[in-house]
């Protein structure tokens, strides 16, 4: 199923000065720029809480499933994951707020970085170092955005 890509990949192509030559498709599930991932892929982020899809705890909530008592009380789920039906149940919840949000063919959170100018880069024996735009080795400061942002669902991206 093919969605338009929308406003964030305008946006990156904007803040970044990417073409829109220069999106890739997904590397974990192969979505194409404006298509949804697959269940379970590794990349797609929840429309709900903006975490990776694949670990936040939204599709157990969803399903009345709180997270502190899931070995407990659904051992089999505990074990292997959300079923077909939890998923469908968690879609048409998704779907009142937009849906799932589709690949960009951008890396998320990286147009919120850059839009907010939030860049790092790697430094031996210090890890992750805030830094300037241009200085070598620099990218989108993405541990920066999940501290000092919040998701928004209703615009279903990240805003300081």
């Amino acid at each position: 199923m093919s969605l338009p890509v929308g406003d964030s990949a305008c946006l990156c192509e904007r803040a970044s000065g990417e073409a829109m030559s220069d999106l890739h498709d997904c590397r974990d599930c192969g979505a194409k720029p404006g298509d949804l991932h697959q269940h379970g892929c590794d990349t797609e982020r929840c429309a709900m809480c903006g975490g990776q899809s694949l670990t936040c705890d939204c599709v157990y909530e969803i399903n009345g499933m709180p997270p502190e008592f899931l070995e407990r009380d659904h051992p089999g789920v505990y074990n292997k994951g959300p079923t077909k039906q939890m998923y469908k149940v968690f879609d048409a919840a998704i779907e009142k707020i937009g849906g799932r949000l589709p690949w960009t063919g951008i890396w998320p959170g990286e147009v919120e970085c850059i839009e907010f100018g939030w860049y790092s880069r790697m430094v031996p024996g210090r890890g992750w170092v805030p830094c300037e735009k241009d200085a070598e080795g620099a990218g989108p400061d993405l541990n920066r955005l999940v501290t000092e942002a919040r998701w928004d669902p209703k615009a279903r991206r990240w805003v300081k």
